[in-house]
């Protein structure tokens, strides 16, 4: 699940890497309930950048592009989106702290990004699910990008979320829970053990899923001006 928002009637904007293995894909409108049609018919993945486009009939409001230049460090952000699967708008308050091209900024996700693609640093809470969403700038009110991705600590934590996920679905695991139970070893109902030591993990598991670590990027406004002028 990620999220998209309009820049003009009929057509969304979103990440690329959410939806570039697929022609059509489920959109749902916020406050609506049906899950609608939406046709990807643009796509740089270099850019993470993906057009979505509606039927006629299903027209959004577009929300207004911040103009080139007028980003500054401090300046405050809001960032709206559908996070960690949630149906729920969420909106969180951030600030920027860097802005520059991709090459300026660690590895990590951005590497899949072209070395001139506009980004701003952000620090703010961002989870899986904003990726897409868009990112006002609160000063002018207006849209200043949208989320690419978040790097930090985060993407160490999702390798140690999938390796317990992948612990936790073995079928020694499974045979543990059901039939370990009175397995004594020296004293130690080995079991019940780990049948302790698995329910850990999924707590760990559930507290991983939610945690505010890493920075967020988000790609600049300024790449729509780039398309207009059709440097991409």
């Amino acid at each position: 699940m990620a999220s998209a928002f309009f820049f003009s009637n009929n057509a969304l904007v979103t990440a690329a890497h959410v939806v570039e293995s697929f022609n059509i894909v489920g959109l749902k409108l916020n406050g609506y309930s049906d899950v609608l049609g939406a046709k990807v018919t643009f796509i740089k993945p270099e850019y993470d950048i993906a057009f979505l486009e509606v039927a006629a009939d299903k027209e959004g409001e577009p929300l207004q592009l911040l103009e080139n230049g007028s980003l500054r460090i401090g300046d405050d952000l809001l960032i709206v989106g559908f996070p960690l699967g949630s149906n729920k708008l969420t909106f969180h308050h951030g600030y920027i702290s860097a802005i520059g091209p991709a090459r300026d900024f660690p590895a990590g996700k951005l590497e899949e990004l072209r070395g001139d693609c506009p980004l701003i640093q952000i620090d703010a809470t961002i989870n899986e699910g904003f990726s897409g969403g868009p990112v006002f700038h609160l000063q002018t009110e207006k849209v200043c990008g949208f989320i690419t991705s978040k790097y930090g600590l985060l993407r160490d934590l999702r390798q140690l979320r999938e390796s317990i996920e992948q612990l936790l679905q073995h079928p020694l695991t499974q045979t543990f829970r059901t039939e370990g139970a009175g397995v004594v070893i020296s004293g130690v109902d080995f079991g019940k053990l780990v049948t302790f030591i698995l329910d850990s993990l999924e707590v760990l598991l559930r507290n991983l899923r939610i945690l505010h670590v890493g920075i967020g990027y988000a790609v600049s406004s300024d790449i729509f001006s780039r398309l207009t002028r059709s440097k991409l």
